[in-house]
């Protein structure tokens, strides 16, 4: 998501990646993810995975809102406490694409594509 090595990065090139976050101004950070589902903000990571099941779950509607209202960058949070992915991760089976989960697909991926496509920026 970050296209950038941060590691490697010069300090001219911070700079100009700074100076373009501080230039865009107005953003969205979208948090979707377990907590969405079992009614607790700061889930315990121990719901199963059948509870992340969104059944009209698009994408392309928070581009829209995204883009209508004049953002410029887009943050998804891909895992956040309870510790589910919204990704297929190598490190764990606690993810969208655990057998049980309802969802069997790659947010981040759709996030990425979704709204590249439409000119935002996304981390």
């Amino acid at each position: 998501m970050i296209e950038t090595d941060l590691r490697n990065e010069s300090s001219e090139e911070r700079q100009r990646r700074l100076r373009w976050f501080l230039d865009a101004r107005y953003g969205m950070f979208i948090h979707f993810g377990m907590s969405t589902y079992v009614s607790a903000e700061l889930p315990s990571g121990r719901d199963p995975s059948t509870k992340y099941a969104p059944d009209k779950l698009d994408v392309d509607q928070w581009v829209s809102i995204a883009r209508d209202t004049g953002m410029k960058y887009a943050v998804l949070t891909a895992k956040h406490v309870s510790g589910f992915c919204l990704w297929d991760s190598k490190y764990t089976t606690y993810d969208v694409m655990n057998p049980e989960c309802p969802y069997q697909q790659d947010l981040v991926a759709q996030f990425i594509k979704s709204f590249k496509s439409r000119g935002l920026k996304v981390g």
